[in-house]
């Protein structure tokens, strides 16, 4: 990625380069996930600004078919909360320790065969779903 200082990490030293960032005042500004070859596990990115007119810090994991899970960075940075649970919906990647891993983008009770995201989802599969009551959070505040 141009303009970006890249830094690619085995799952476990994502949480201590996280904290490394912040620390430093950078600010984790997203999260996404991504198939890079078809029939491969995914690849999680996260973006962090360190300051005006400096390059972004990019930290790439590269996730395996055996281990798709990665720590969850919510409870340290709670902007990442909603890419954790889009992520982990989309892409089927678990994130341990997330506060509140209800469903984001699918309605509760899809129950697709992959993750939608995967390629190997054919689009024209119907997504088998079970209807399953839900009940809304509690408002605080």
């Amino acid at each position: 990625m141009r303009g970006a200082n890249e830094h690619t990490l085995w799952p476990h030293g994502i949480p201590q380069a996280c904290e490394d960032l912040a620390k430093a005042g950078a600010r984790l500004q997203m999260a996404y996930a991504w198939f890079p070859k078809p029939g491969e596990a995914p690849e999680v990115i996260y973006l962090a600004d360190k300051a005006p007119h400096q390059p972004f810090e990019v930290l790439r994991c590269r996730l395996t078919e055996n281990t798709r899970e990665l720590p969850s960075m919510t409870p340290r940075i709670p902007l990442l909360g909603w890419y954790e649970r889009e992520m982990h919906e989309l892409c089927g990647i678990d994130f341990q320790g997330h506060p509140e891993p209800r469903p984001l983008v699918l309605h509760e009770g899809a129950l697709p065969p992959l993750p939608p995201l995967d390629p190997r989802y054919h689009p024209s599969e119907i997504m088998p779903y079970t209807e399953s009551p839900w009940d809304l959070p509690p408002i605080e505040g």
